[in-house]
């Protein structure tokens, strides 16, 4: 059985930093003209003088643990870097399986017991037509969530991963294999400042 998706009735959420009144307005700009209302979510901003990249990788675990620690599945989190691309579909099919969907794709993929992404080692098979299943794949620009069991385990590794400054999106790449974690063939949005690591189409 499929599951039909609207991104133009999903919940939305973009994490935006206070400051960036600029990455939000342009954010604001792209979504308004797709037609996919959102709410902001204020980005935490927690320094970490202790660690030289503490700043940016605990704020942005901290702000995507608040949602998933009140979200419901059907909900999909964006960072307000990102750009649609042409392949962008606003209503499509899932398997219902299907735990999350990765709107947007990287090329940055984790190793087993290790802390960082590393280019060119994402891990994916061809699922459906439409749709391949990725195992390690880095990214947390737009992610729609589908079921409470991923959102709850998210929420927990991103936890656990937050003690040793270890980035969200490592975190949750750790858990991909142990669910049905499925992005486009090609991706839906890429994020602004790296295109060339985020719009791509991934190879199976």
């Amino acid at each position: 059985m499929d599951r039909f998706i609207d991104l133009t009735k999903t919940k939305n959420y973009v994490i935006n930093v206070d400051s960036s009144t600029e990455s939000m307005a342009e954010c604001k700009s792209v979504l308004d003209r797709l037609g996919l209302p959102f709410e902001r979510s204020s980005a935490n901003t927690t320094s970490s003088p202790s660690n030289p990249y503490g700043n940016h990788f605990v704020g942005c675990g901290l702000s995507h643990l608040h949602l998933l620690k009140s979200m419901k599945p059907g909900t999909v989190v964006f960072e307000d870097d990102i750009v649609p691309t042409d392949a962008l579909k606003l209503k499509f099919l899932v398997p219902d399986y299907a735990d999350a969907v990765y709107l947007g794709v990287s090329n940055h993929g984790t190793i087993r017991n290790n802390n960082f992404g590393y280019p060119g080692i994402v891990m994916a098979t061809q699922e459906t037509s439409e749709l391949k299943r990725v195992y390690n794949m880095c990214g947390t620009h737009a992610m729609l969530f589908l079921s409470q069991r991923y959102i709850d385990a998210a929420a927990e590794v991103i936890e656990s991963y937050l003690d040793n400054f270890i980035p969200c999106d490592v975190a949750l790449a750790s858990i991909h294999k142990d669910f049905k974690v499925l992005t486009p063939n090609s991706p839906y949005f890429y994020q602004k400042d790296q295109p060339d690591l985020t719009n791509f189409t991934l190879k199976v």
